[in-house]
């Protein structure tokens, strides 16, 4: 999920340093992010010192270091770099779907939210309304792409808020729990 949302970020940033003019809203906030959810990535490599984690942090500096290039290079958003910057943003989208997919089953099968931090939910929800609102300024031609991964993303936000919310009220929730209790004793 980290690799998921680093490419998220990723992609805004790359995205916001295409066109012309840059786009600073775009650009800084999700080279911040991008930072951030690099140095969980390191500290997740550190731990576990695995192959997987070794790939992942490679790929991950690999492309901070091709962003840096990009964004201080002599770039024009051509046709073609703008078809490789919308693929990417609708494969990390539909890759975010599916791991936030992951996490809503997990809730409702388990009745528990787990370690799951609601209010870094709720400022990742404020984060994409500001996305669409921004994604809606450039116009549907060319905002598409963020609208689309903007809204994937805000949708399942909500719906992992809601089951913030259930988990504490529902009875369902409550039987899951006490259910997952007894079976593990």
């Amino acid at each position: 999920m980290f690799t998921v949302s680093f490419l998220a970020y990723y992609s805004f940033f790359v995205y916001g340093m295409a066109i012309e003019p840059v786009n600073h809203f775009m650009v800084w906030p999700r080279l911040i992010a991008c930072l951030l959810v690099a140095a969980i990535i390191y500290e997740i490599w550190l731990d576990r010192r695995a192959l997987t984690q070794s790939i992942v942090l490679s790929v991950v500096l690999i492309s901070l270091v091709a962003a840096d290039v990009f964004g201080l290079s002599d770039h024009t958003y051509q046709d073609e770099g703008k078809v490789v910057i919308s693929t990417l943003v609708v494969i990390i989208a539909l890759s975010l779907a599916y791991g936030y997919y992951s996490q809503i089953m997990n809730i409702i099968l388990t009745g528990e939210i787990g370690a799951l931090d609601k209010k870094m939910s709720f400022y990742i929800l404020l984060m994409d309304f500001s996305s669409v609102a921004f994604a809606l300024s450039l116009g549907v031609k060319n905002g598409w792409p963020l609208l689309f991964l903007a809204t994937i993303s805000g949708v399942t936000k909500i719906i992992v808020l809601y089951l913030c919310r259930w988990v504490r009220v529902s009875e369902k929730a409550l039987q899951l729990r006490q259910t997952s209790t007894l079976t593990t004793r």
